[in-house]
């Protein structure tokens, strides 16, 4: 949440490889038998790729969406070469363009689950009825649109772990203002009787 709020995105994606490996790694070995098995393409040359993919709700910190993908492919290059990731020497092999194609299904579907989410974007600043946020014309926000008013509270659960609580405060605010990166819009009654601060939010659902 904290990397989040410095970035300024809703959402923080991550991933962990949990396998690179060789499903007969003895078949590259130096020794004259794992040679002679190779001079007769008698080995197994398979390269697994296991990644785990989540994606972080960037206000509460919360997995909103996690899956675990993974493919294989022969991979021909000798145990000593170092070929680096995405490269053109990586690509030409059928283990680099079976992984190429497992992370653009993957960014695929991060995408699809990250549309299904509502909008949401932090107050940054209240003037009066005036209120700015982190959010602009990048992030498709236009004159004009309407963002349902939400205070933020910090929570804790029996295993004392942080959450956030969303107290819907019934009011909506009109655009008005749009730069690529931020906004602003006005509400209709003083923010300070609804107790709206820095850090609420604005949501479209």
């Amino acid at each position: 949440a904290d990397y989040a709020k410095q970035a300024g995105v809703q959402f923080v994606v991550s991933g962990v490889i949990r396998d690179l490996s060789l499903e007969s790694p003895d078949d590259y070995a130096s020794d004259y038998w794992s040679k002679l098995k190779r001079l007769a393409k008698q080995t197994n040359h398979s390269r697994r790729f296991v990644v785990d993919v989540f994606v972080h709700d960037g206000f509460s910190g919360a997995i909103v969406w996690q899956k675990q993908l993974s493919t294989q492919g022969d991979w021909n290059k000798d145990a000593n070469d170092k070929v680096g990731f995405e490269t053109a020497e990586f690509l030409s092999d059928a283990y680099g363009q079976q992984v190429s194609l497992l992370v653009k299904n993957m960014a695929t579907q991060v995408s699809e689950q990250i549309h299904c989410q509502p909008f949401m974007t932090r107050i940054s600043r209240v003037e009066g009825k005036t209120i700015h946020f982190s959010s602009g014309a990048r992030s498709g926000i236009r004159p004009g649109d309407t963002l349902a008013l939400y205070r933020t509270s910090n929570f804790y659960d029996s295993n004392r772990l942080s959450g956030v609580d969303l107290e819907n405060v019934k009011t909506a605010l009109t655009v008005s203002q749009v730069h690529p990166n931020f906004s602003s819009g006005s509400i209709s009654v003083d923010p300070g009787r609804l107790n709206i601060q820095e850090d609420d939010l604005l949501i479209a659902w």
